[in-house]
């Protein structure tokens, strides 16, 4: 994959080779003499791609039950009467949700529902402002997010489900601009999150939820940022082997590791910018732009948390919505109607196309949950165990059902949105197979009622909906 844009003019300023990446002229033309130079000296990993698994016979395909719900989902409450409440980071948190929602008197604050209503906790920007409560991040009792109250700008709050518990953490950097957390992660009891204190740049912190114990873990490159090059949005970090694993924006990019110390914060691995980790017990995956001869490539790797396990393992393809079953990693390859299931093991000779092809629609995602993998497939949801035989499609085209990759698991069911033609979506569940994939709950017979965001919590799932009646709102059903 190529890279432009504002990418590129990051490449430039930590260092790296941008030849064949647009920019400026007078940027092109200030680093052209460093570009040639190292160019000569950078070239593509060595990988080596096996060929893809024996094909297998697929199974058949069958419509769902069109019988009855076998239950009910109720609003939660109607938080916005003229309007929609619009529900949304939905949260699991002592046996409830917390998330944001909006009403015409308060704007959008912060929420927590459990089965007896929903309350908001805090209107942190009073007024109709809206204090957009973002980046909800449980660690314990304690729930971490950022607001903007708007003196102080977007900051770090905490909140324990109480309003007299929902409070300012710190406020990072002084003034109405604010440090802007994001990337909240818990780890070792704490918060880790990146954020700007207006003197070292975009760095990473750690939270024990008071003042004092909020602290700049490592400045990683005075004067400059630390924040992961991934095309404008956060990239998550993750815990693998007792240790956070993220990626940075320094001096020639990096895949670096913490303990949660300053001395224990080293990087493993540079000349990559990591987006989309996501670890196994044996393996970390991630997928890292790489620079390759005077241009950049995006590969996957694979790392066992040490420079010399830390290698590409798939190379100068398209990857998406990387996910991991098994200790195995799964990526979609391709664009358009040509998107195909690949996996890897973490090993030079377990890559390839699952076979017979397993076909991801365009512009959507992957999902493990319970064990299973979950696509979609010409418009509707497929279940899988990872390989081609094992990819069933929940639902017969010619019967106009289609099912959403937003999916939960109570018990033996996994739960997910789904409905027939132009008439939106109920709640659907199913125990894998197609003739055990039926109806859970109507929200509505006759409206678009479209579900969205759904969470397990308490032994509820959670979820929000349009009935037609009360616009988007918070709903809840017990299997």
């Amino acid at each position: 994959m190529r890279v432009s844009g504002s990418l590129a003019l990051a490449l430039l300023v930590v260092g790296l080779p941008t030849h064949g990446v647009a920019a400026s002229p007078s940027v092109a033309a200030s680093g052209s003499t460093a570009t040639s130079a190292a160019c000569a000296t950078v070239s593509r990993p060595d990988v080596v791609d096996a060929g893809p698994p024996a094909a297998a016979t697929p199974g058949a395909l069958v419509a769902p039950s069109d019988a009855g719900p076998v239950g009910t989902a109720h609003m939660v409450r109607d938080i916005d009467p003229t309007g929609s409440g619009a529900p949304m980071h939905l949260t699991p948190f002592k046996g409830g949700v917390v998330f944001s929602a909006r009403d015409d008197a308060h704007g959008r604050e912060l929420w927590f529902a459990t089965a007896s209503g929903a309350k908001r906790l805090k209107d942190i920007r009073p007024g109709a402002a809206s204090s957009k409560p973002d980046h909800l991040t449980v660690v314990g009792g304690t729930l971490y997010f950022s607001a903007h109250d708007g003196p102080r700008g977007r900051e770090l709050w905490k909140t324990d489900g109480t309003a007299a518990g929902t409070r300012l953490v710190r406020d990072i950097r002084p003034g109405s601009k604010g440090s802007r957390p994001d990337t909240l992660t818990a780890f070792k009891g704490k918060v880790f999150f990146a954020a700007h204190d207006g003197a070292h740049g975009r760095e990473q912190w750690k939270s024990d939820g008071t003042k004092s114990g909020t602290k700049l873990v490592k400045d990683l490159t005075p004067g400059s940022s630390q924040f992961v090059v991934d095309y404008g949005v956060p990239t998550p970090w993750v815990v693998f082997k007792g240790r956070l694993y993220f990626g940075a924006q320094t001096p020639r990019g990096g895949l670096w590791r913490t303990d949660g110390t300053a001395a224990g914060t080293k990087r493993i691995l540079k000349n990559v910018f990591p987006r989309n980790l996501l670890a196994t017990s044996k393996r970390l995956f991630f997928v890292g732009i790489s620079p390759v001869g005077c241009g950049m490539e995006e590969f996957l790797w694979r790392s066992d948390g040490t420079t010399a396990g830390t290698k590409p393992v798939a190379s100068h393809w398209i990857f998406d919505e990387v996910v991991t079953l098994g200790g195995r990693a799964y990526f979609i390859v391709g664009t358009g109607n040509k998107r195909r299931l690949y996996r890897n093991a973490g090993t030079w000779l377990a890559n390839g196309a699952v076979k017979p092809k397993v076909a991801v629609d365009d512009s959507t995602g992957l999902q493990v949950v319970g064990g299973r993998l979950f696509l979609s497939q010409d418009g509707g949801l497929a279940i899988s165990d990872g390989t081609g035989a094992g990819t069933i499609p929940l639902g017969d085209t010619g019967s106009a059902f289609r099912g959403r990759v937003d999916v939960v698991k109570v018990g033996d069911r996994w739960y997910f949105p789904g409905g027939f033609g132009s008439h939106g979506s109920d709640l659907w569940q199913t125990d894998g197979t197609v003739q055990g994939t039926t109806l859970a709950a109507a929200v509505d017979l006759t409206g678009s009622h479209d579900l969205r965001t759904l969470v397990r919590s308490g032994g509820a799932i959670w979820f929000s909906a349009d009935d037609g009646t009360h616009g988007r709102e918070l709903w809840r059903y017990v299997p």
